[in-house]
């Protein structure tokens, strides 16, 4: 009777040994290494994921890779380098926006104060317009201004 391919194996594919200490034995019967499964609960559950996303994806594209011809093959490598590239060159554009937005320069009224830019006009500036409006107007009027 032939044994499994697996059961010969004496380390993990991280290599860990598979001694009696480190080894996890499941209820299938299936050994699995306690060094990595401590490593992989660590993990956040995105990253868990993203890795076996990451794996499925490289099994796709090794068993669609085996029925390709060369030119196919090289062809496919030059596309996964153009968008490698992409991928780079756009977060270096974001980041270079990024960095130029937090680099504007703070823009000041004739009295010093700081322009807010949603209203296109200091703050400090426009209460003491308003202010002093309030005064021409009630004076022209001849009313009293009500005293706070």
């Amino acid at each position: 009777m032939k044994t499994h391919p697996n059961a010969r194996k004496t380390h993990c594919k991280r290599g860990h040994p598979y001694s009696e200490e480190n080894t996890y034995v499941t209820l299938v019967g299936r050994r699995q290494c306690k060094a990595c499964r401590a490593f992989l609960a660590a993990l956040p559950k995105p990253e868990k994921l993203q890795r076996r996303i990451d794996r499925a994806r490289a099994k796709a594209e090794a068993k669609k890779a085996a029925n390709m011809t060369r030119e196919e093959r090289d062809r496919a490598f030059r596309q996964t380098l153009l968008a490698r590239a992409n991928a780079k060159a756009i977060t270096a554009v974001a980041e270079a926006k990024r960095l130029a937005e937090s680099l504007v320069p703070v823009r000041l009224c004739k009295r010093g104060h700081p322009l807010d830019p949603t209203h296109r006009g200091c703050k400090e500036c426009s209460k003491r317009f308003l202010r002093s409006v309030r005064k021409f107007t009630s004076k022209n009027l001849g009313t009293k201004r009500p005293t706070p």
